[in-house]
């Protein structure tokens, strides 16, 4: 749940800082990172609401953006910085939910530009 907490948290400072991007999607990009940060600091430890989710919502505001018209070019190489970030903390996730970790299925993601 904090590395989901960690990418929404980034994923809204990010997204609120670029004056490209439309107030409506800054608005629920900080909606859910608000959400995050109040249920990780409630302590609730059972809960529907999982890091898959989480990070499904965070993906949602990302795809969103990548089918934006005229984003500029920096915008864009943002917009996939973060979509690459939802993508290896889905698959970091998944292999967590899936118990041990058996090494051979490990490989390195690659890094970020």
């Amino acid at each position: 749940m904090n590395l989901a907490l960690m990418i929404a948290s980034i994923a809204a400072s990010v997204i609120g800082a670029d004056t490209n991007i439309p107030a409506q999607i800054k608005s629920i990009a900080t909606a859910i990172s608000s959400a995050i940060a109040a249920l990780v600091k409630s302590g609730v430890t059972t809960s529907p609401v999982t890091a898959s989710t989480i990070l499904g919502a965070i993906q949602g505001v990302v795809d969103s953006l990548k089918a934006l018209p005229g984003l500029p070019t920096q915008t864009l190489e943002i917009v996939s910085d973060l979509d690459q970030a939802v993508q290896a903390a889905l698959k970091a996730d998944a292999l967590a939910v899936a118990g041990p970790v058996d090494p051979t299925l490990v490989k390195p993601e690659a890094p970020l530009p």
